[in-house]
C-alpha cells in the first residue's frame, strides 16, 4: 500500500512539475518572450568560453548576473509598455526587483571571485542601456527605433570581449577582433530580421550594411590589420541578405526568423572557432 501511495505521490509531483514548466513557457513572463534577445544574449555568453574552452566560476556567476538582470529588464519594460491593474503592477514590480536582487547577488559573488572592483562601472552602464531601452521601447503597432535596437544589440555583442578580458586579463588583437566581429554580425542580423518582418526599405539597409562590412574587412586586410579569413565569417550573412533582396523578399512570422537566425548564429560561432 505504501508503495502504491508513494508511486501516486511521485506521479502527482511529475504532473505538477510538467504543468509548471508549461506555464513558464506559455504564460507571459520574463523567460517566455523576447526569443531573439534571449538567443543573442546566450550565444554571446557562450562565445568566448567555447572559443577558449574556459568555463570558470567567474564566467558562470557573471553570466547568471546578466541573465537575471535581463529578466529584470523584461519585467520592468512591461510596466511601461502594457496596461495592468494596480495589483498586477505591484506584482510585476516585485518580480522585477526580485530578479534584480538575484542578479546583484551573482554579480557580488563574481566581484568576490575576481577581486577586480572596477567592474562595478558595468552597473551604471547597464542602467544607461536600460534607460535607452525604456525611452525607445516599442509602441503599439510599431517597432522599436532601428538605431536604438542596433545600439542595444551592439552592446550585447561586446560581451565576448569582456569575457575574453576576464579570462585572460589581456587587451590584445583577439580582444578587439572578438568584440568587433560579434558586434558587426549581430547588428547585421538585427537589420536582416527587420527586413524579413517589415520588408522595404530594411531589405536594402540590410544589404548595404552587409556589403559595408565586407568592404571594411577587405580594407582592413589590405592595410594589414586583419586577416583575409575574417571575410569568410561574413559571407554567409551577405549571401542571405542578397538572396532576401533579390529573390525572396516576403514577410514571414517572427518565430521562423528567430529559429533560422539561431542556426545561422551557431554556424557563425562554428566558423569562428574553425578559422581562429
Amino acid at each position: 500500500m505504501f508503495f502504491i501511495l508513494g508511486k501516486r505521490v511521485k506521479n502527482d509531483y511529475k504532473i505538477k512539475m510538467k504543468n509548471n514548466l508549461l506555464k513558464l513557457v506559455t504564460t507571459r513572463n520574463a523567460f517566455s518572450r523576447e526569443y531573439g534577445t534571449w538567443v543573442i544574449v546566450f550565444l554571446n555568453l557562450l562565445f568566448t568560453p567555447v572559443y577558449l574552452s574556459d568555463f570558470s566560476n567567474e564566467i558562470l556567476f557573471f553570466s547568471l548576473s546578466i541573465i537575471f538582470s535581463l529578466a529584470f529588464r523584461f519585467e520592468l519594460l512591461d510596466l511601461y509598455s502594457l496596461s495592468f491593474s494596480k495589483e498586477k503592477k505591484a506584482q510585476k514590480l516585485a518580480q522585477a526587483f526580485f530578479y534584480m536582487a538575484i542578479g546583484l547577488v551573482f554579480f557580488i559573488v563574481f566581484l568576490w571571485l575576481t577581486q577586480v572592483y572596477y567592474y562595478l562601472i558595468l552597473i551604471p552602464l547597464a542602467f544607461v542601456l536600460l534607460y535607452v531601452n525604456i525611452i525607445t521601447r516599442r509602441k503599439k503597432g510599431k517597432k522599436q527605433a532601428l538605431l536604438a535596437q542596433l545600439l542595444l544589440t551592439g552592446s550585447i555583442g561586446l560581451i565576448p570581449s569582456l569575457f575574453y578580458y576576464i579570462i585572460t586579463q589581456n587587451i590584445d588583437d583577439i580582444f578587439w577582433q572578438v568584440g568587433i566581429i560579434n558586434v558587426l554580425y549581430y547588428m547585421n542580423s538585427t537589420i536582416y530580421v527587420r527586413s524579413k518582418t517589415m520588408g522595404t526599405p530594411y531589405d536594402v539597409f540590410a544589404f548595404i550594411f552587409s556589403l559595408f562590412v565586407l568592404v571594411m574587412v577587405l580594407v582592413s586586410v589590405w592595410i594589414g590589420i586583419a586577416e583575409f579569413k575574417i571575410l569568410l565569417l561574413f559571407l554567409p550573412t551577405f549571401i542571405k541578405v542578397f538572396d532576401n533582396l533579390i529573390l525572396a523578399n516576403y514577410k514571414v512570422p517572427l518565430r521562423r526568423i528567430g529559429l533560422y537566425e539561431t542556426f545561422h548564429a551557431i554556424l557563425f560561432i562554428v566558423l569562428f572557432n574553425a578559422l581562429f
